[in-house]
């Protein structure tokens, strides 16, 4: 790996052996949909070894007004320069092996970006056109805690988060798409909240490890504080994260923590 940032990406070293995984597997064939906020399309390491995009043509965004969701299809329609969180958890995800910044758990693997508004009907809607459209995971950092996050957009019918994300995610399993959702920041000093979709039944909700650990959770994530929130499936590195970004002409970054680190 001749990746200029890989020394800073401890992370890597808190995941199994992902070196040995390298020699067999990186991803190759398998599309990831990444559900977000938006991100750069452009970003220098979103690219294979022979300088092509990774972003799918299918990438894309979208938005829900007066109850209703709109799609728009193509990477112009994923963008937004104004917030590098989707870019960060992309780059986790699938950065390419290409000489430039960081390497992504599955470097060979495609990128499917879709952009939201973070509203549930936008992000169910994600999920549907993903398992429609190739995507063999879908990875989701963004969400709803149970007690205030019966949005807008949910109001006028009377849904609640715990039916819209049930029916999406029953419907990617049906179409063989794994769900991968970071399982939110309640921190383990405080009673955890359900999150959704990460504390939604087939999801793998994804907690937080501190720094350089295997096995100490970081004092951010949520957590299974008590039996009936056992909705953190599986732990990963969530504390002083490095990677993707497009803010003040930094292409990358370090110090970010969240689970929506964990997740990708």
């Amino acid at each position: 790996m001749d990746e200029p940032g890989i020394g800073r990406q401890y992370y890597l070293n808190n995941i199994g052996n992902i070196y040995d995984c390298w020699e067999q597997y990186r991803g190759d064939g398998v599309t990831i949909a990444v559900i977000d906020g938006g991100f750069n399309p452009g970003h220098e390491d979103f690219t294979f070894e022979d300088g092509t995009s990774k972003v799918t043509s299918t990438s894309g965004g979208f938005t829900t007004t007066g109850g209703q969701t709109s799609f728009q299809q193509g990477k112009q329609y994923a963008t937004d320069l104004g917030d590098s969180h989707g870019s960060f958890c992309a780059g986790v995800a699938a950065a390419g092996i290409n000489g430039k910044g960081v390497v992504g758990v599955a470097p060979n693997a495609s990128l499917m970006l879709l952009k939201t508004d973070k509203k549930p009907k936008s992000i169910v809607a994600a999920f549907k056109y993903a398992a429609d459209n190739g995507a063999k995971v879908i990875t989701i950092s963004i969400g709803s805690y149970y007690g205030y996050g019966i949005d807008g957009d949910l109001v006028d019918d009377g849904s609640d988060l715990s039916t819209v994300f049930n029916s999406a995610v029953s419907y990617c399993q049906n179409k063989g798409t794994v769900v991968v959702s970071a399982a939110g920041n309640g921190g383990t000093s405080k009673p955890t909240e359900w999150t959704f979709p990460g504390a939604t039944p087939g999801v793998i909700g994804v907690g937080g490890l501190a720094a350089n650990s295997e096995g100490e959770i970081w004092t951010g994530s949520s957590y299974n504080s008590e039996p009936k929130y056992q909705f953190c499936d599986v732990f990963a590195p969530a504390d002083m994260m490095y990677g993707c970004c497009h803010y003040e002409g930094k292409k990358y970054d370090g110090g970010w923590n969240g689970t929506s680190f964990a997740s990708p």
